[in-house]
């Protein structure tokens, strides 16, 4: 086939070759126009609609009053009114535990340094004052100071720490003993050195203690007991201690009431030694003879 091709182009005139070549040339150019003409129709973009573009909306930021400190705060340090104030944060930058109310954290302490400006958090304050330390359990008015005591003198060891007791002074001598209330409506802070963690019952082993109600269960051996009093109170009950022994009176709960009349009793042996007799005297009168 292409023998015969190149036989009858081998017996063609120059003219008629370059006519051939022109033709050709031609047809070339007009497959490409159409070709490339096709295409670009196919890449075209479809025309649309032109669709409303909606107004732009503003996202409400919502905004939250959080707790902060003014000043800096030392651990332990009770918070006041002063140290305090209220502060507008962004709702998603609070953390979860963000104290929003100054009640909540008023006449509490810190439990580590807190730094001004800084968040108030639920992490960074004692809720029960007493974890902070044994002095934060005493009354602001009050002192505590501590007596000794045994298991008949401290109630048996029932009066637990947070009881309210009746101090009894017992004053004796060979022939009497006199008993006198001292103190009343007293609040007990500790016993035996302890803030309500109590001895292991006798008997009890560790299984048993994790079913007593440590409530209704003596202390063993008691030894000390501190108490919350005034100053004046201070100075009456040590001077008490150094007269005779010191009884504790346990108080019913929700008791607030006070003896004003008979609060002292003096008790009289039936074994009194008998009473020496004044020898008498003889007058002789002489009279006259």
């Amino acid at each position: 086939m292409l023998s015969r091709l190149f036989d009858w182009m081998s017996r063609l005139t120059p003219r008629r070759l370059l006519a051939l070549a022109g033709g050709l040339a031609v047809l070339v150019f007009a497959l490409m126009f159409f070709a490339l003409s096709s295409f670009s129709k196919n890449d075209a973009p479809v025309p649309t609609e032109p669709e409303d573009t909606p107004p732009t909306q503003e996202v409400e930021v919502k905004m939250k009053n959080v707790v902060v400190a003014k000043r800096n705060i030392d651990p332990r340090v009770m918070l006041t009114d002063e140290m305090l104030e209220l502060k507008e944060f962004r709702e998603d930058t609070i953390p979860s535990d963000a104290v929003t109310e100054l009640e909540s954290v008023l006449n509490k302490p810190a439990r580590a340094k807190i730094f001004k400006g800084d968040m108030i958090t639920s992490q960074k304050v004692y809720r029960d004052p007493s974890q902070a330390g044994f002095v934060y359990t005493i009354p602001p008015d009050c002192r505590a100071v501590s007596v000794g005591i045994n298991d008949v003198t401290g109630v048996a060891g029932f009066a637990k720490p947070g009881d309210y007791v009746d101090v009894i002074l017992v004053e004796k001598n060979d022939t009497s003993a006199t008993s006198t209330l001292i103190l009343q409506n007293v609040l007990l802070l500790s016993i035996n050195q302890n803030m309500g963690i109590y001895d292991n019952p006798k008997g009890k082993n560790k299984t048993d203690e994790e079913n007593v109600n440590h409530d209704t269960v003596a202390i063993n051996n008691p030894a000390l007991a501190t108490l919350a009093l005034r100053a004046d109170e201070v100075l009456k009950l040590v001077s008490a201690s150094k007269l005779g022994e010191i009884y504790l009176m346990l108080r019913p709960v929700g008791a607030f009431d006070t003896y004003s009349y008979d609060t002292e009793y003096t008790f009289d042996s039936i074994k009194t030694p008998p009473v020496e007799e004044t020898p008498r005297q003889i007058e002789i009168i002489y009279g006259n003879d």
